[in-house]
């Protein structure tokens, strides 16, 4: 029996992030890199030299060339592109945010549906294997309270952010819910179990244009109130949860 043929991943948008979904598909079995674009065709060039693979030059062309692509471009651009990309007949995995509005949310998921279509959004705490753990031991959660904050210009030893000096990128398209609170929230909504009965918050703009700093407190229907903070002008990088149940405290 012969081996399935390989599924063709590609990359739109190869910059901060999308290079690393470059660089997994790259690497991982029974997928083959089938090309990357970038409105920027020297970025493109690099990522695809680093990573031995084509470079398309538009979106009609890596939507050819591939099953599925990596939806990795700015968020108010995250609609346009991925109806583009739906059309020609590509699964997505599009990066969080899905989109910047549930107007353009909405545009995606029928797309999807006209074309049969899968679509992934890239909430990738979902996946991570300690929220995994947490998740097989809640039971009727009371009170959430978590912490995420990250510096406006990123440590230069962590290898997964910009070089040193560089403001994180993302700052310059959405604010600090849509691009941190925005775990916490689709977290707290899958352990809870309920739906959401009232939100109080508060957010501040300090160093950049939108929100930089904010708090929303959850109260759901079965009683449970998630506190949860959120700060992209942090000195330094944490991510925290806790929840109270009967049973304790993880």
């Amino acid at each position: 029996m012969s081996e399935p043929a390989p599924l063709r991943a590609g990359v739109a948008g190869v910059g901060y992030l999308g290079q690393h979904h470059a660089r997994l598909y790259a690497t991982l079995p029974g997928v083959t890199l089938a090309g990357v674009y970038d409105t920027d065709p020297a970025r493109a060039a690099e990522i695809a030299a680093k990573y031995n693979c084509p470079v398309c030059a538009s979106l009609e062309a890596l939507a050819e060339a591939c099953d599925v692509v990596s939806v990795v471009a700015p968020t108010p651009l995250h609609c346009e592109v991925s109806l583009k990309l739906l059309a020609a007949g590509c699964h997505l995995l599009i990066e969080k945010p899905l989109c910047a509005s549930l107007e353009e949310a909405g545009q995606i998921v029928a797309a999807a549906k006209k074309a049969n279509r899968l679509v992934q959004v890239g909430h990738i705490e979902h996946f991570n294997p300690v929220m995994m753990f947490v998740e097989k031991h809640v039971s009727k959660p009371r009170f959430i309270r978590t912490e995420r904050l990250a510096p406006l210009v990123p440590d230069p030893t962590e290898k997964d952010d910009p070089t040193e000096g560089d403001v994180n990128p993302r700052v310059k398209n959405v604010d600090v819910v849509l691009d941190l609170m925005i775990h916490d929230i689709g977290l707290a909504l899958k352990l809870v179990g309920s739906p959401i009965a009232r939100v109080d918050a508060v957010g501040f703009s300090v160093l950049t244009p939108h929100t930089d700093i904010a708090n929303a407190r959850l109260t759901f229907a079965n009683g449970c109130v998630a506190d949860l903070n959120v700060s992209r002008i942090s000195k330094k990088r944490l991510r925290e949860w806790r929840l109270f149940q009967e049973s304790g405290c993880l």
